[in-house]
């Protein structure tokens, strides 16, 4: 008895090339395309304040560099963020060069933030759930490298977005200490053990993150 091999095999494949492209329509991953934003760092700064019983200051940096990679849903956003030491400015040079060298900036120069997880915070009656969520408050969640520490911190960011731009204020609180940093001292007297940090970030879309 003959039997048709060429068409049995034809006859089985036939359906297993279509099951096949359906069971990958429907468990491939869905890559969402992303746009890429660069922070402008003439247009950004970061602050650092600082406490001493005789005087409390800050210091400002407008070296901030970095990007923001950012899709409709913010599970898959990602931001990374760079800024040398010696960039902060207290308009006082002894008092920055102390921190400098407090800091080891010779040894660590960047201080650098790359997020882990970003969130939308809702508030009560706050049921927006289109791209439009892209503004409002978001809570980014990362690590912060500093003098050789890995920190994690959770920082509430207030952001607005136009068509080509992206704006990003928020502040957080730390310590020294938690950066295996001796708190400097002035006339004898340490500084307190107490750091805030704010930042001021716009960025502008440069390319798809597909491209």
């Amino acid at each position: 008895m003959f039997i048709s091999f060429k068409g049995t095999f034809m006859r089985i494949i036939k359906p297993c090339c279509i099951l096949g492209f359906l069971l990958f329509v429907l468990i491939a991953p869905n890559v969402e395309a992303q746009t890429h934003y660069t922070i402008l760092t003439k247009e950004s700064y970061a602050k650092y304040f600082m406490k001493h019983p005789m005087h409390d200051w800050e210091a400002t940096s407008n070296a901030v560099k970095g990007s923001i990679d950012l899709a409709t849903d913010l599970a898959s956003a990602k931001v990374n963020i760079t800024i040398p030491v010696t960039s902060f400015d207290s308009h006082n040079g002894n008092r920055d060069s102390h921190m400098a060298e407090t800091v080891e900036s010779y040894i660590y120069p960047t201080v650098n933030f790359t997020s882990t997880k970003i969130t939308r915070l809702i508030t009560p009656g706050d049921t927006a759930n289109t791209p439009e969520q892209q503004k409002g408050v978001w809570q980014v969640e990362g690590i912060i490298n500093f003098h050789g520490v890995s920190k994690k911190v959770v920082v509430p960011v207030t952001v607005k977005t136009s068509e080509k731009q992206l704006a990003a204020e928020g502040e957080f609180e730390s310590t020294l200490i938690d950066f295996d940093i001796k708190p400097p001292s002035l006339m004898m007297v340490a500084t307190k053990d107490w750091l805030k940090i704010s930042f001021s970030l716009i960025a502008e879309i440069s390319k798809s993150a597909s491209d």
